[in-house]
């Protein structure tokens, strides 16, 4: 887990309101972003994106635009990932970005978050899952974990599973996302597996410190099949 030298202020501006994008297709229901002061400022933008067409979409690339109080742009970031990135109707995934920038967090004014689609290349298998989080304490440097166990129901051993978690608070606002991805390990059909996922210390400290109570991990885990 990466530390940075000094001491934290943190700011979560949070963003639940609904922006329907182009076509209809897509929408980003829910944006928070944090801002952590250090020896290296750094801002981490967690978001959740809806397909609320009627077409399966491919999300692509996405930016993220980060304005002071004067309306000046601080950082813009165009390296945003998202899980996962084929979306049925209805279906959902989390996205991520995280840059330094140049500016403190009592600095920042707003953020603007888009995300576009593509042609469709890939399909999304899912697989049942439970999760959970388990906190740490100040004595243990702040080891939180993320669990989440799921099971193979297909009938072959399958490769490339991906898990990605989101941390959600009490009224269900996004507190934290993490993905991982097993590409080595084959699970086989009716195996049950338990993925341990570390929460970056930065976070742990921050929900510690401010008397955060992550309540709830939105997992999915799943593969993605190449057309």
């Amino acid at each position: 887990m990466r530390k940075l030298v000094g001491i934290f202020l943190a700011v979560l501006f949070c963003s639940q309101m609904s922006s329907a994008m182009a076509e209809g297709q897509r929408s980003i229901t829910q944006k928070n972003l944090y801002v952590f002061d250090g020896s290296l400022n750094d801002a981490h933008l967690f978001a959740r994106v809806e397909n609320t067409g009627d077409e399966p979409i491919n999300l692509d690339a996405g930016q993220l635009v980060i304005f002071d109080k004067e309306d000046n742009i601080v950082d813009t970031s165009s390296y945003i990932r998202a899980y996962p990135t084929y979306l049925r109707p209805g279906e959902y995934a989390y996205a991520e970005d995280w840059s330094f920038i140049d500016a403190k967090s009592d600095d920042i004014g707003d953020y603007k978050f888009s995300i576009s689609t593509t042609k469709i290349s890939e399909e999304t298998t899912y697989f049942e899952c439970e999760a959970s989080y388990n906190a740490g304490d100040f004595n243990s440097e702040y080891d939180d974990y993320i669990y989440v166990t799921f099971t193979n129901t297909t009938d072959q051993t399958v490769y490339g599973i991906y898990v990605v978690a989101a941390v959600l608070d009490e009224e269900g606002n996004i507190l934290y996302v993490s993905e991982d991805c097993a590409s080595s390990l084959g699970v086989h059909s009716g195996s049950s597996i338990t993925k341990r996922i570390s929460v970056d210390s930065d976070f742990a400290e921050y929900f510690q410190r401010k008397n955060i109570k992550p309540k709830t991990v939105d997992a999915l885990v799943y593969i993605e099949n190449r057309k």
